[in-house]
């Protein structure tokens, strides 16, 4: 889904190409949407980018994959200006549209005044800035990635708080498991 999205063509749409570079840091990073729109060269050394969490003050290190790489050469490492937060998850949904995996339908549960309530949904219709740092933790998790050295990423201080970012299918668990068999 991820690989999809990046491959869609927006040249003549600078909103929807913006909105999608900076959505694809947060999958490639686990960065939170306050913090990736401020990555500046002097945060990069080599393989890796050095920054302060906004909301916790926590130092992270990430490797920079050569996706991520793409995407800050593309800008020559200044990343346009975020749009609000609200704008930009109603654009995600708008470019989640153009997606064919994102029309599937999926269970969406959600808690509203205390109860919970349980829905099908294309899957666009979830997707939200915040998408692409649980999908960092998730894709993370699936390639078999210590959950320490996740958490060091994403700057979890606890595996509890941590925990909740990872969303698998029982067929996605049953592969983790087939993994560490494996290995």
């Amino acid at each position: 889904e991820i690989t999809a999205l990046s491959k869609l063509d927006f040249v003549g749409n600078k909103k929807y190409e913006t909105v999608r570079d900076l959505f694809l840091i947060g999958c490639y990073t686990g960065m939170a949407y306050t913090d990736y729109s401020d990555i500046k060269k002097e945060h990069i050394s080599g393989d890796f980018l050095k920054y302060k969490r906004q909301k916790t003050g926590v130092q992270v290190t990430l490797y920079i994959k050569p996706e991520l790489r793409t995407i800050l050469e593309k800008y020559a490492y200044h990343l346009p200006k975020s749009y609000s937060n609200q704008k930009t998850n109603e654009y995600l949904k708008e470019i989640g549209k153009l997606v064919p995996e994102l029309k599937e339908i999926v269970e969406h549960s959600q808690t509203i005044g205390g109860k919970t309530v349980h829905s099908k949904v294309p899957k666009y219709s979830l997707l939200v800035s915040h998408t692409g740092r649980r999908s960092y933790a998730t894709n993370a998790y699936l390639y078999g990635t210590p959950i320490l050295s996740i958490m060091a990423t994403t700057g979890h201080k606890t595996e509890k708080s941590f925990m909740k970012y990872i969303r698998l299918s029982s067929d996605e668990h049953a592969k983790v498991v087939k993994l560490h068999h494996e290995t």
